[in-house]
């Protein structure tokens, strides 16, 4: 459909085309290719309304989330601006969120990002989405994780996780489940963080997320590490780096301080020999079989054998797709909203 419209110089509905897949693109990987998209519908922006034009904006920001946090932040700046014009409470909340998180590692930029964080919390709150203030207070954590401030980032975490939970949004459920098991890790609770991460993984291939799977991988090595299990570890690295460049994509920034230490700490107990042969070997698997092997009941303690999947409320509507909410559902042969 985008090239037809391209090829026939449709460029608005190859820009609401493009608009439409910045989630998918950020949630299923193919940035280079959103890129491109993204860069041609803006060259021909000056026939869009300010609302798609802000949309294309956003796709943009999000393909470049994991490769160039600067380039995303003025993707991203931009369409908050317009959004906060056209008084788009829904946008401009998860837009501050993911504009504050750019400033991920970011030590001078931090306080800043927090204040612009929870003004992203304070909108979604008011908007009444539970999967929108849970994925605001996701970056929270996420900021403040990376920062060193634990506390806070569990506060922010547990309470995205209980909203996401009763909201059955699985999505956020899952990283945010995954991200405690960092702090877990932290606290020296290494089957609680491999508990987490497993559940969180679950829940991210329960819904067909491979790009997300694909990061959480290479979670389960910090404990492995620290259980005795390095040489698993070093296998699961090796798949993750593997299958995320498969799918085109880099690791989410705020998993790299994480990431670093457990590839340094492999490194340093396996030598890099070793290691670098059991990545190898790692990156040879499939993301089914990474999976299976870090799920492997025979190496896990008895605690983590058999544990149930979290319970779920039924589903509650998300804002996945970034579409104003009275244009998410169309019926077939109606038009196409105005931009």
């Amino acid at each position: 459909a985008y090239h037809w419209a391209q090829t026939n110089h449709h460029e608005v509905l190859a820009g609401r085309i493009v608009a439409s897949l910045g989630a998918y693109w950020h949630r299923s990987g193919y940035d280079r290719e959103a890129r491109a998209w993204v860069a041609s519908a803006l060259a021909g922006a000056g026939s869009f309304g300010s609302l798609l034009e802000a949309r294309i904006e956003l796709a943009g920001g999000l393909a470049e989330w994991d490769r160039d946090l600067l380039a995303a932040r003025a993707h991203l700046e931009k369409a908050a601006a317009a959004f906060r014009a056209l008084e788009q409470q829904r946008h401009l909340a998860f837009l501050l969120a993911m504009s504050a998180g750019t400033h991920i590692s970011d030590r001078d930029g931090y306080q800043s990002a927090m204040a612009q964080c929870d003004e992203a919390i304070e909108l979604a709150r008011r908007v009444g989405e539970k999967p929108l203030i849970a994925q605001a207070l996701n970056v929270r954590g996420e900021l403040a994780r990376v920062h060193g401030e634990d506390d806070t980032a569990r506060a922010a975490y547990e309470e995205g996780r209980d909203l996401a939970q009763s909201a059955g949004d699985r999505a956020h459920l899952g990283i945010l489940l995954a991200d405690l098991g960092y702090l877990a890790e932290h606290r020296g609770e290494h089957a609680e963080a491999h508990r987490l991460t497993r559940d969180g993984l679950r829940l991210c291939m329960s819904l067909g997320r491979r790009m997300v799977a694909a990061c959480l991988v290479s979670h389960f090595a910090g404990p492995d590490l620290a259980m005795g299990r390095p040489e698993r570890g070093a296998l699961l690295v090796g798949a993750s780096d593997q299958a995320l460049q498969v799918i085109g994509v880099e690791r989410y920034p705020g998993c790299l301080p994480e990431h670093a230490r457990a590839v340094e700490g492999l490194l340093a107990t396996l030598g890099p020999d070793e290691f670098g042969r059991l990545h190898s070997q790692g990156a040879g698997l499939s993301l089914e079989d990474a999976i299976s092997l870090a799920f492997a009941a025979a190496d896990m303690p008895e605690s983590l054998q058999g544990m149930p999947d979290p319970p779920l409320a039924p589903p509650e509507d998300t804002f996945g797709d970034l579409r104003p909410a009275d244009v998410r559902v169309r019926r077939r042969g109606t038009p196409l909203p105005a931009s």
